[in-house]
C-alpha cells in the first residue's frame, strides 16, 4: 500500500518555491511563497488551506482529463450563470 501523502507545503499546490541562480542551474531553496496566506513558508511546514499539486503527467490519462475538464467546465457554468444574472 502507497503511504498517505504528507500535507507539508512543498507538496501543497499552493506553494511556490524560490529559487537561487548559479552559473549553470537554478537550486531550490529551503523556503517559498505560500499564495493562500500571501506569506513566506519553510517547505516543511504544514497549514490548514493544503491543496493537493496536481501531478500533470497523470494528465495524459483519458480518465483523469475527462475528471478535469468536467470541473472546470461546472466551474464554467457557475461563472457564466452569475454573469447573465448580473445583466
Amino acid at each position: 500500500m502507497e503511504e498517505e501523502q504528507k500535507k507539508e507545503c512543498k507538496h501543497c499546490y499552493n506553494f511556490k518555491r524560490y529559487y537561487i541562480k548559479r552559473a549553470y542551474k537554478f537550486t531550490a531553496t529551503e523556503i517559498g511563497q505560500c499564495y493562500y496566506k500571501n506569506e513566506i513558508v519553510n517547505k516543511d511546514d504544514s497549514c490548514d488551506c493544503w491543496e493537493k499539486r496536481i501531478n500533470y503527467r497523470d494528465i495524459s490519462n483519458k480518465r483523469v482529463c475527462r475528471t478535469v475538464l468536467a470541473s472546470l467546465l461546472t466551474e464554467i457554468a457557475a461563472i457564466r450563470e452569475t454573469l447573465e444574472n448580473e445583466n
